[in-house]
């Protein structure tokens, strides 16, 4: 998908210790990294809302007057309103979804992450759909029965926050 190098800043704190490179190989993983890091600061007790933390991209995201490196950023190109980014931020990013995206950025090198918990292959939910509401209502069973949002939005075609979205909406 993408590299990002993070250049030696000269500043104390993690980014000051070296370059390092971080290779994204998966939209899965992308936003699943995306609100890990945005989250640090809620699991290490430094504040109640991710709105309350100065040092992270979240209250950029949902501000008026974003600054300028965040203007042309990919959340801004998968969610709608300020609303939908807020609340994909601060849904909690659980240990089996986490290992999940894990499992598929080391097995997914050009060929299909292995099912998991599924009973069936992905392909048979999406099979003779005839509206929308059907294949939502085929995404949270994908879902639900061990399929990964990114898995089940490659497969539709569809981004995996709208995938997100869908997920949570039958939750």
């Amino acid at each position: 998908m993408q590299s990002i190098t993070i250049k030696n800043t000269k500043e104390k704190g993690i980014c000051g210790k070296g370059d390092f490179n971080l290779h994204i190989a998966s939209e899965t993983y992308l936003f699943t990294l995306l609100r890990y890091i945005e989250q640090n600061p809620l699991k290490a007790g430094i504040v109640k809302k991710l709105s309350d933390y100065e040092y992270i991209s979240f209250r950029h995201f949902i501000s008026d007057n974003p600054p300028p490196c965040l203007v042309n950023s990919f959340v801004y190109d998968r969610f709608e309103t300020k609303k939908e980014i807020a609340e994909f931020l601060n849904e909690v990013v659980d240990v089996e979804e986490e290992e999940r995206a894990l499992k598929e950025i080391r097995s997914d090198k050009g060929k299909e992450a292995e099912q998991t918990k599924a009973s069936k292959p992905l392909r048979e939910y999406f099979n003779d759909m005839q509206s929308k509401a059907q294949r939502d209502e085929q995404i949270f069973l994908s879902f639900k029965d061990g399929w990964s949002q990114g898995k089940i939005a490659k497969e539709i075609g569809i981004s995996q926050p709208g995938v997100f979205k869908i997920v949570k909406k039958y939750r």
